[in-house]
């Protein structure tokens, strides 16, 4: 229960905004939907491995342990393909810039990126004015930086 509502997060938090439903419908998609799907397909390819009729004797004489344990090794095949250092590696990249893309859009202004295009130097001062220093004057980039770097570790406390 608590993993459905911590992707559709991700996948909200992930999303640019304008892509924020489409997103959302993906991921509900391949959580609940796909899945649904091979279930029911497995379910069905494996019948003859599930008791025909209820009952406990039913149970005892059918082939069930044989699909709990394909369950299982579906499973460790996807623990193991997610620990694989490439696959690991890409969705640490995937995570890390959608939280840097996060943090930087917390550090401008929607409504300026929509009608004009920033420059570094606005960048920086629209970063510094949002977090209080020095009345919004030009500043070393690095400082800008540090700002969208506090941003980025604040969403990845609240997201991860």
């Amino acid at each position: 229960m608590f993993a459905v509502s911590t992707s559709y997060e991700a996948a909200f938090t992930i999303a640019p905004k304008e892509q924020n439903s489409l997103a959302s419908a993906i991921q509900l998609f391949l959580g609940n939907g796909l899945a649904s799907f091979i279930q029911i397909g497995l379910s069905q390819a494996l019948a003859s491995w599930f008791p025909p009729t209820p009952g406990t004797q039913a149970y005892v004489d059918s082939n069930i342990n044989y699909y709990l344990y394909m369950l299982l090794g579906i499973t460790i095949f996807g623990v193991i393909l997610n620990n694989i250092p490439a696959v690991k590696n890409w969705v640490e990249r995937l995570k890390d810039d959608a939280l840097d893309a996060t943090a930087l859009d917390l550090t401008m202004n929607s409504d300026e990126l929509s009608s004009t295009s920033l420059g570094v130097d606005d960048t920086n001062k629209h970063a510094l004015e949002l977090k209080g220093v020095d009345g919004g004057h030009h500043h070393h980039p690095s400082e800008a930086a540090a700002v969208a770097s506090e941003n980025r570790d604040h969403i990845e406390e609240i997201a991860f």
